[in-house]
């Protein structure tokens, strides 16, 4: 289990399913530490695990929770699987997709599902699948289809790379990329994990240089022992 931290906010109390570019803002505009959890997908999505879960968290009042995605033989089925999961989280839920490897009409139905269950807020990543194998080579052409699809429905985060991705070419080169994935509609950034404070506030300052101007959340790894 991971756990973002984000600075300059005030603790949660209980919410319903909100839209995070709504809470995130509203939250950086008081002064206070917020936590989410970034939950690893269980085998199998046992419910109980995830109760226990939410059950030795709730005390920490977190903002939301995150359900990643990962790969595996049966891509399609592992996202129906775990949107059925969702109605079991507590407050707001950021529900990962991976674009490679997803066809359209299957980010439809997943689209559709997640609407009729409330869903509003997605985290969409690229992923380490054969770009051949699916309609979305990048983040970005899945953003584009999701917002041509619901427009302003949905919520969108994606990730940023305080220590550049190890496939861009340079520190900028990864910057423009990040800008146009929130051109395309993303609302917020949440990075890879952090571990100097400095990595993070250098980001934040070429972010903002570069002209991007959304809320950008640190992924932070608790110290469990």
């Amino acid at each position: 289990m991971e756990m973002f931290c984000l600075n300059e906010s005030k603790t949660n109390t209980s919410i319903g399913q909100t839209n995070l570019e709504e809470i995130i803002t509203r939250s950086q505009c008081q002064k206070g530490i917020f936590f989410s959890f970034e939950l690893v997908r269980c085998k199998n999505d046992d419910k109980e695990f995830y109760k226990k879960i939410f059950s030795d968290t709730k005390d920490c009042s977190p903002l939301f929770y995150s359900l990643t995605w990962h790969n595996g033989p049966c891509l399609n089925d592992n996202y129906f699987a775990s949107l059925e999961t969702l109605p079991e989280f507590p407050n707001n839920i950021l529900f990962h997709l991976a674009a490679r490897g997803l066809k359209r009409n299957i980010v439809l139905k997943i689209l559709h599902r997640a609407f009729e269950l409330d869903i509003k807020n997605l985290f969409i990543i690229r992923g380490d699948g054969n770009p051949n194998d699916g309609d979305f080579n990048y983040a970005v052409d899945l953003i584009k289809f999701i917002k041509e699809q619901y427009d302003k429905k949905f919520c969108i985060g994606v990730a940023g790379y305080p220590n550049q991705h190890p496939e861009s070419l340079s520190k900028e080169a990864d910057l423009h990329y990040l800008k146009e994935k929130v051109e395309a509609g993303a609302s917020f950034i949440i990075t890879q994990i952090i571990l100097e404070s400095s990595s993070f506030i250098n980001f934040v300052k070429d972010c903002r240089n570069y002209g991007i101007n959304v809320p950008i959340i640190p992924l932070i790894m608790p110290i469990l022992r």
